[in-house]
Formats: structure tokens, C-alpha cells, sequence
């Protein structure tokens, strides 16, 4: 049960992502088949459809494209699938993909970010022109408790990177190093 909901969770992004290039795509192809109301003609005419991008509004967008988003889907589950298959062991490739890209998105992004819209208000422009960069801690809208504690968040997931990816190897050349492994 965990695999279904979470499979649908984790490809829900960038299956969204797919879907829209792939319906851009078709649109300059076949234009009258899969691009979508303009809102101008049709049932939504002079009404405004709130939607995600990706996502399918009945009289907004044709059945073709709902078509072409559902064989979308089936081929990114089969590849997905295929790829699973294709690769023995293969928590261990994803163990060391998720190790390194969750601690680098969840851990070591978000304070960076932080820090760096903090340094971007402060020098936001003054009278006679921006502020001068040192003025950054203490001043401006980042004081030096928030940057001691972005850095250490920061200095965290570095290691907690460097920790999932060596332990992540090291199960890999475990595995590799097994008789039956080759």
C-alpha cells in the first residue's frame, strides 16, 4: 500500500512538468487536436477556470488531450517499472540517488536560499545608491543568530551528505563484492 501512494506522491511534480511539454509539444503539431480553449470559444468562454498547470478542466481542454495525459502516465509507469526490473537491487541505486538529493533539497538549499534573500533585502537600494555588502549581518533584515544557524543547518547537511553517500557505497561494494553479486 505504501508503494501505490507513494509512487503517485513522488512523480507528481515532474509527471506535471512532462504532461505540459509533451501537450506544448503537440499543440505546435497538431494545433486544432491539442491545444487547449483560449478561453474565447467553447463552454468556458468569458469564464475564468482556475487550474494547475497540467491539469485537465472538462470544456476547457479536449478529450485528446486528457488522452494523451493518460497514455503519458501509463508509458511513465512502465518505464519507471522497466527500470526497476532492468536494475538488480535496486534500493540500492536509489538509496544513493535519495541520500545525496533529499539531504541536499531538504538540508543544505533551504538555508542557502534563506541566506541569500536575506543578503538581497539587505541590500536593497538606498538614496544614493545599494548598500555596502558588510553591512549584511547585523544590519538589514538577517541578524547574526538566523546566519550562525542557516550556516550550522547548512554545515549538517553537508555531512549528513557525505554520511548517506559513503554508507550508501559501502552497501554497493558489499553487495558487489558478494559471490552470487556477479
Amino acid at each position: 500500500m505504501n508503494l501505490a501512494i507513494s509512487y503517485v506522491l513522488m512523480l507528481a511534480a515532474s509527471r506535471q512538468y512532462i504532461e505540459a511539454a509533451l501537450l506544448e509539444l503537440l499543440a505546435g503539431l497538431a494545433p486544432a487536436t491539442f491545444a487547449p480553449n483560449d478561453g474565447c470559444h467553447g463552454p468556458t468562454a468569458g469564464k475564468e477556470v482556475e487550474a494547475e498547470a497540467g491539469q485537465w478542466v472538462p470544456g476547457r481542454d479536449g478529450w485528446s488531450r486528457a488522452v494523451a495525459r493518460n497514455v503519458l502516465r501509463a508509458l511513465l509507469v512502465l518505464l519507471t517499472s522497466g527500470l526497476c526490473l532492468a536494475v538488480p537491487h535496486f534500493a540500492l541505486l536509489s538509496g544513493l540517488i535519495g541520500g545525496f538529493t533529499d539531504s541536499l533539497q531538504s538540508l543544505v538549499l533551504p538555508p542557502l536560499l534563506y541566506v541569500a534573500e536575506g543578503r538581497r533585502r539587505a541590500l536593497r537600494p538606498l538614496a544614493g545608491g545599494y548598500a555596502a555588502v558588510g553591512a549584511v549581518v547585523g544590519a538589514g533584515s538577517m541578524g547574526t543568530l538566523e546566519l550562525v544557524a542557516c550556516s550550522a543547518l547548512g554545515a549538517f547537511g553537508v555531512c549528513f551528505i557525505v554520511f548517506a553517500t559513503r554508507s550508501n557505497l559501502a552497501a554497493i561494494e558489499a553487495f558487489l563484492a558478494t559471490p552470487a553479486a556477479s
